[in-house]
């Protein structure tokens, strides 16, 4: 199941019950909700202090290191020497395996990003 099923919405992020369309912040909330913050607060790479002084600046905190992120995510950014294409491989920890857990098996890294976020 991808992470919207997940959440009970569609594509188009419209809830599958009452064909509402939600916004991003709510569909976020709902994967957290059904995750569970403690599952999620693991993850997390920072102090919650550290990141409440950056949110001040930045509310999608992307002023602190996307590569503490991506690890956090459980992938490993790396760009590929002959194509210059940036690739992502899994690595053996971080949220994804929380998703997995919880029987998401389609996401992307930066899927896992959000939720941390």
């Amino acid at each position: 199941m991808d992470l919207k099923k997940f959440a009970n919405v569609d594509s188009f992020y419209r809830d599958l019950e009452t064909g509402m369309e939600i916004e991003w912040h709510d569909y976020m909330r709902r994967v957290i909700d059904k995750l569970g913050i403690e599952n999620i607060k693991p993850y997390i790479p920072f102090e919650i202090d550290y990141l409440k002084g950056k949110l001040k600046s930045d509310i999608h905190l992307n002023n602190t290191s996307m590569t503490s992120w991506n690890a956090a995510s459980g992938f490993h950014a790396k760009t590929n020497v002959t194509s210059k294409i940036l690739e992502y491989h899994p690595i053996k920890y971080g949220i994804a395996n929380l998703f997995i857990h919880n029987g998401i098996n389609i996401f992307s890294p930066s899927e896992c990003v959000c939720v941390l976020k």
